[in-house]
């Protein structure tokens, strides 16, 4: 046993359902055009995005370089008076051994 064919109503029922779930998921794509544009903002973002990391990289380094910079100056001035004390200290025992 074979079902009825369906008659006109229910062929323009069926087709407009169809057409109905074909809109709705159109309606959810986007066109290529759409998409390019898209695409072509999202790597021009990427781009400028990828040049402020390059720089802060490149401040945070030098700060870096700076901070160690003074480090090693203070270093080299401690180093100094250290010196100047322990020479001043050996100059003073001398100047005291002789004047004996």
């Amino acid at each position: 046993m074979t079902e009825p064919e369906p008659n006109g109503w229910e062929l323009m029922r069926s087709i407009n359902a169809l057409r109905d779930s074909v809109d709705k998921l159109a309606a959810g794509m986007v066109s290529q055009a759409t998409l390019a544009i898209v695409t072509a903002a999202q790597k021009e973002t990427d781009i400028r995005q990828d040049a402020r990391i390059k720089q802060l990289e490149t401040e945070l380094s030098d700060a870096r370089k700076t901070k160690a910079q003074q480090w090693f100056a203070i270093g080299l001035s401690l180093l100094g008076l250290v010196c100047t004390i322990v020479a001043g200290i050996v100059v003073f025992s001398i100047n005291q051994g002789g004047a004996r």
